[in-house]
């Protein structure tokens, strides 16, 4: 028996790799599934498939993996993948397997500046070191990620082709210039996204896809903002799109490359070892500077014939 531990998956390019996991039986079929009771996948689209809810708090995940310890105890579980980047940190009488998709809990990744998501980051830290395990297989999506861990650890990670299962679409027309999924994350440049947009004097339509509130004082700039959406409406945009804008410092895994890479979307991104694991940009943008973003989004302006 295979089971996933994933209590703190809910929502993001963690829920869309998970369901994807699941549905394409990456590692192996899976019998029991412990998920954050947040998350609203269609779990009845997996028959067979047992599913554990575990509300969200440090007391509600530490009786879930009681939970787990006492089942491997009694039952042959061949495998637990630990879906969502920290190991076990009671004994498990299985073969535990670590998807580390969190490239934050790198020892070298800049840690976030809200005191808040430092302390947490700093702690999550603390207990991946800690109870990661030799005789634990460790996976990760890219060979940056994958590189890393050697250099700060020793550690050998696994590389594994975990990816959404994308539609062909057919767009007849081209809603969008430039679509940008981000956040609040300080890591994804937001901030920088916006202050370079307020500087473009050339017509450009955009697309934002943030949770958090979004502004630009420029009346040149044509913008549509969505704060959260389904992911077949997400799927729809950027295949409505002539290119996509990527200005995160670092991901473990940037899923709107690979996504825009599909929908044949021209990439506005920096040199990045984590971009270049998946392509090379269309319009490379070389300092993450507003003047250097500008830049970079008049190139492909330009590119369009205009301006």
């Amino acid at each position: 028996m295979n089971i996933i531990y994933a209590s703190n998956i809910n929502s993001g390019g963690g829920k869309v790799l998970l369901e994807t996991a699941l549905s394409t039986n990456h590692f192996g079929a899976i019998k029991k599934l412990y998920i954050d009771s947040r998350c609203d996948i269609a779990f009845d689209n997996f028959p067979g498939l047992e599913v554990t809810r575990v509300k969200p708090g440090v007391l509600s995940r530490f009786l879930a993996q009681f939970n787990l310890k006492t089942l491997c105890s009694k039952t042959k579980v061949d495998q637990v993948i630990f879906f969502g980047n920290l190991p076990p940190f009671l004994k498990i009488n299985a073969k535990c397997s670590i998807f580390l998709q969190n490239a934050y809990l790198l020892k070298t990744t800049p840690l976030p500046k809200r005191i808040w998501p430092k302390v947490r980051t700093v702690f999550e830290r603390i207990l991946f070191y800690r109870f990661i395990d030799k005789d634990m297989q460790l996976m990760v999506q890219t060979t940056w990620m994958q590189k890393m861990l050697k250099k700060e650890s020793n550690f050998h990670a696994e590389l594994i082709d975990l990816l959404p299962q994308l539609p062909t679409l057919r767009v007849d027309e081209k809603v969008f210039d430039l679509i940008a999924i981000t956040g609040p994350e300080l890591h994804k440049n937001q901030k920088l996204l916006l202050a370079s947009l307020k500087k473009i004097d050339l017509e450009l339509s955009i697309c934002i896809v943030s949770p958090s509130k979004v502004f630009i004082d420029n009346k040149k700039i044509s913008l549509t903002h969505y704060k959260r959406i389904e992911r077949v409406v997400l799927i729809k945009l950027l295949a409505s799109s002539s290119s996509v804008i990527v200005l995160s410092e670092f991901e473990s895994l940037c899923l709107p490359l690979y996504e825009g890479k599909h929908f044949g979307l021209k990439i506005l991104a920096p040199k990045k070892d984590y971009i270049t694991d998946h392509v090379l940009p269309d319009f490379e943008i070389e300092e993450l500077t507003p003047e250097h973003v500008n830049k970079s989004i008049k190139k492909f302006i330009k590119s369009l014939g205009r301006g």
